[in-house]
């Protein structure tokens, strides 16, 4: 069959630069940041980023001193000190 173009938008009015909107349900103001990866998207508030910032570095770095330490064969029990695992989980 044919194929369909959706025809572009009508604008009435120029749009607007610099002011709050709404998207997906979240407020996004001027300023914040948007971070997306394969598990969603989040809106970080602008006065809040700097310390997201740090808060996912630290735990970035407490991931990979964990991957670390299963690649040299630790387990979970092990590093989380779980105890020793019974029969039926190990």
């Amino acid at each position: 069959g044919r194929g369909r173009r959706v025809g572009a938008p009508a604008k009435t009015e120029p749009g607007q630069v610099g002011v709050q909107i709404h998207c997906g349900g979240a407020a996004v103001r001027p300023g914040d940041f948007i971070v997306g990866d394969d598990d969603g998207v989040v809106v970080v508030p602008a006065e809040i980023a700097r310390d997201v910032a740090e808060k996912a570095a630290a735990v970035a770095k407490r991931e990979a001193a964990i991957m670390a330490r299963l690649v040299r064969g630790e387990t979970t029990f092990e590093i989380f000190e779980l105890g020793t695992p019974s029969p039926s989980e190990s």
